[in-house]
């Protein structure tokens, strides 16, 4: 047979595996299933080939691919494979090797974390890799950086969630005794209003109302300028102002278990009341982190002994439009 070593012969192989358009899913798993067999003096070769197109060329998981690729002899990694790695690696080894490289201050994804603990982690996953999803372990061994970029990501979605849960219980829950202090609330201020020019406001809309003589981040068009108009009408807004977003010393934040929340608006009532509003876009109002903003902002809002009010405005909500869900915090006691 003719060899097959070359990337493109391999990816005309699996596309011709891969087209199926007919392909209808059957009762029977195995049959569910495509193959393709690459038969190679070195099989190690062709099956490392194989593997390499898959995740290069077409996008697929490198820990899928060390699972589905099953060439019929060992990989041939003697006196030291692909990736700098021989076959004596251990399990030890490669998870000594993954928390080096994740703790590397260059990545920065698991500087929180002590040696201890993070060595323990990445050998369970390893351990978890080989002995429970049948990976062999020369296969993690080979796609070595992949799989420490996948670790990375997982650090990082385990992190979110525990800060969530944390953030969850103590906060919103009640779990600590959570106060709105006026020591920490927003102020009009003149000179504390910051903004570069490639960062201002330059539409023909004049707004009258807002404090200060530049916006900050605003177009003069979108669901986020209706709703500035729509504040600066309103006839119960005594002023307000553009929120600076990241800016922690001039701007109004609120705290999240992601990090700060800049809200996108803040308004004085007519009654001497502080309003934040935070416009969010209408294919935003289930996604979980903007839910949580929601969640602070009603709490900061219920602490404040009837100082404050907030409001998560959307284009149209139950019905009502951006004016009228003005109206409706407007009018909350």
């Amino acid at each position: 047979m003719q060899s097959v070593r070359s990337a493109t012969a391999i990816e005309q192989l699996l596309g011709r595996i891969l087209r199926m358009p007919y392909a209808t899913r059957r009762s029977r798993p195995a049959l569910n299933k495509a193959h393709a067999h690459v038969t190679e003096e070195k099989t190690g070769i062709a099956a490392n080939a194989l593997a390499d197109r898959l995740i290069d060329g077409m996008g697929f998981d490198p820990l899928d691919m060390a699972s589905m690729i099953a060439p019929q002899l060992p990989l041939g990694l003697q006196g030291g494979g692909r990736d700098g790695v021989g076959t004596t690696i251990t399990s030890d080894d490669l998870a000594r090797w993954l928390a080096t490289e994740l703790q590397h201050p260059s990545r920065n994804v698991a500087a929180d974390i002590t040696p201890s603990h993070l060595r323990a982690f990445t050998l369970a996953c390893v351990n978890h890799l080989v002995n429970e999803k049948r990976i062999p372990l020369s296969q993690l061994a080979r796609h070595q950086y992949p799989l420490m970029q996948r670790l990375g990501e997982q650090i990082a979605t385990l992190r979110d969630e525990a800060s969530k849960s944390a953030f969850t219980q103590l906060v919103l829950d009640g779990g600590w005794d959570v106060e709105a202090s006026s020591a920490f609330a927003f102020r009009f201020e003149a000179n504390r209003y910051p903004v570069p020019g490639h960062r201002r406001y330059s539409g023909r809309f004049s707004f009258g109302k807002h404090y200060y003589p530049v916006l900050a981040d605003l177009r003069d068009k979108g669901e986020e300028f209706q709703c500035a108009v729509a504040i600066d009408r309103h006839p119960r807004v005594v002023r307000w102002a553009r929120n600076l977003d990241s800016d922690p010393e001039n701007g109004f934040w609120l705290p999240t278990a992601s990090g700060r929340f800049y809200p996108d608006f803040v308004c004085e009532l007519d009654d001497q009341r502080l309003l934040v509003v935070e416009y969010k876009g209408e294919h935003l109002c289930n996604v979980p982190k903007e839910i949580q903003k929601g969640q602070v902002g009603k709490l900061w809002a219920q602490r404040s002994d009837g100082r404050t009010l907030f409001a998560m405005v959307f284009k149209e909500d139950r019905g009502l439009n951006i004016s009228q869900q003005l109206d409706a915090a407007f009018s909350r006691p």
